[in-house]
């Protein structure tokens, strides 16, 4: 999977996220959402953004939920940019650390499992 962080023009810091599989071409997808009129628009409103950086990993779909409920510092709603595969506002105060964002993801579902695990031998 790979996930495409857009930097807002107007909002520092915060990142419009795209989620989709390996192979995505970031400039493409920039032009679109920018409404370029070179490709075809998806009947979504034009957004401000600029390329802020790709993070590819093997990490499960879950993972970008961690990152905006668990990561992100701030979240501004924005009315049509947020669903399964792309979601605008969210906040990153320190995207130079995004090794440590997967350590704590897997570390956090291992001790989900561990919990999960205890709770059932308990009962």
């Amino acid at each position: 999977m790979e996930i495409l962080f857009f930097k807002s023009k107007y909002y520092p810091d915060f990142y419009f996220i795209y989620k989709g599989k390996n192979g995505v071409n970031a400039e493409r997808m920039l032009r679109n959402f920018s409404n370029t009129g070179e490709f075809e628009n998806s009947g979504y409103p034009k957004i401000e953004i600029e390329m802020g950086f790709t993070l590819k990993t093997d990490a499960p779909e879950s993972f970008v939920d961690y990152l905006t409920e668990n990561v992100a510092t701030n979240h501004i709603v924005h009315p049509d940019y947020n669903s399964q595969n792309f979601r605008a506002w969210y906040e990153f105060k320190d995207v130079t650390n995004i090794d440590k964002w997967l350590t704590d993801y897997y570390s956090l579902q291992e001790n989900k499992a561990n919990v999960s695990t205890v709770q059932t031998m308990l009962f």
